[in-house]
């Protein structure tokens, strides 16, 4: 086998020990890691193309469009994690309802991985939230948000 054919063992071994990380499953595939600026960003791509309907609760929602989402994820390696994805917008083929799919480890209409927001939970019970904020590098407002959403 020739350098260029070999298999990038340590990329598959990061994807591997992401998606355990993530709690994610064969749904999705993580398509890219990066560096930048001392922060990791990895991108996911969903391979499912039908969906149960948030509103009837059928598995017939399609996918219409998509909306890039950026989600904060705990710390990996001490530095701050961005998880991005383009997330579907579907339509019910059922009762023609259209919603933006949210996945189930991110927080619903939230900047957060659940994850993340049950670090801040862990946080709120022993510190303030500007101690919160500062340790986590994220506004007072969000961490507010976050603690009387999940309270």
């Amino acid at each position: 086998m020739t350098k260029s054919n070999r298999p990038d063992y340590r990329k598959v071994f990061i994807n591997d020990s992401l998606a355990i990380k993530f709690d994610i499953d064969e749904s999705y595939s993580i398509i890219a890691c990066e560096m930048k600026n001392n922060e990791l960003h990895i991108r996911l791509k969903i391979k499912d193309e039908i969906f149960e309907c948030g509103n009837c609760g059928k598995g017939e929602a399609k996918i219409n469009e998509a909306k890039e989402m950026t989600w904060r994820h705990v710390n990996l390696n001490s530095r701050k994690t961005f998880v991005h994805m383009r997330v579907p917008i579907v339509k019910c083929r059922s009762c023609g309802k259209s919603e933006c799919w949210t996945p189930g480890w991110a927080s619903k209409n939230g900047l957060f991985t659940l994850e993340f927001e049950r670090q801040i939970k862990r946080m709120g019970n022993s510190c303030s939230v500007t101690q919160i904020a500062e340790a986590l590098g994220e506004n007072e407002t969000q961490i507010w948000r976050t603690l009387n959403k999940v309270i």
